[in-house]
């Protein structure tokens, strides 16, 4: 019989996150809307009129002096003023982006930890179904590889039954095979029992989690009752 799926949440479904991030990609279109301006200041600075050979509000300071008239912004101290105006503008959003990237963080992180504690049962069975698995078909891989030996042992010539064990998958009885150290992870992980281990396994007791683990979800629950 084939499992069902199971439906899978997407970060983006989690409504803090998604604001969070909308807000995040707002900004960044900001700064890119911002640094085109920028660019076309600087082409029509030095292109669309020719490039200015002073600056030209020192120009106009100095004929406001000679001639007492009022200051008039000419198009190129326009343009230095706006290109100015926008230097200012692009490092404030640089700014406002990095704040925001690591709120973005922050939501992810939560969000993260409340999906990952729903589906903590259901991973937790996977990977018990798995070591079954894993343990029944060591069984066929044992019963096909002894009845070959079997039957050499006893006198027969019995290359004529093909060899079909799984080398890069192991033996339960071989401590380096691939499957003997999966079942030794699955216990220290807490997914089976010390009963569950075949015979042949060192008898062991679990080691307590980390306590710097605990101390983290802790940090992360307070985010999420915070958000």
């Amino acid at each position: 019989m084939k499992n069902k799926a199971v439906a899978l949440p997407k970060i983006s479904d989690n409504k803090e996150y998604a604001a969070a991030s909308n807000k995040l990609s707002d900004l960044r279109l900001q700064l890119i809307e911002a640094e085109e301006k920028r660019d076309a200041i600087l082409i029509d600075m030095h292109f669309g009129k020719g490039q200015p050979q002073r600056n030209p509000i020192e120009e106009a300071a100095e004929k406001m002096l000679e001639d007492g008239s009022s200051p008039e912004t000419t198009d190129e101290a326009k343009l230095l003023e706006s290109y100015q105006d926008l230097i200012t503008r692009i490092s404030v959003i640089k700014a406002a982006i990095r704040l925001q990237e690591q709120v973005v963080m922050d939501k992810r992180s939560a969000a993260s930890l409340e999906v990952v504690e729903r589906f903590r049962p259901v991973h937790h069975e996977n990977v018990r179904k798995i070591v079954a698995k894993l343990k029944e078909l060591d069984e066929a891989l044992t019963a096909e590889a002894d009845l070959r030996e079997g039957l050499s042992l006893a006198g027969f010539a019995a290359g004529g039954l093909t060899p079909m064990c799984i080398l890069e998958l192991g033996s339960l009885k071989d401590p380096n095979s691939c499957v003997y150290r999966y079942l030794m992870e699955a216990f220290r992980e807490g997914f089976i029992d010390p009963s569950e281990l075949p015979e042949n396994f060192p008898k062991m007791t679990r080691e307590p989690k980390n306590p710097v683990s605990k101390a983290l979800k802790t940090k992360l629950n307070a985010l999420i009752e915070a958000a």
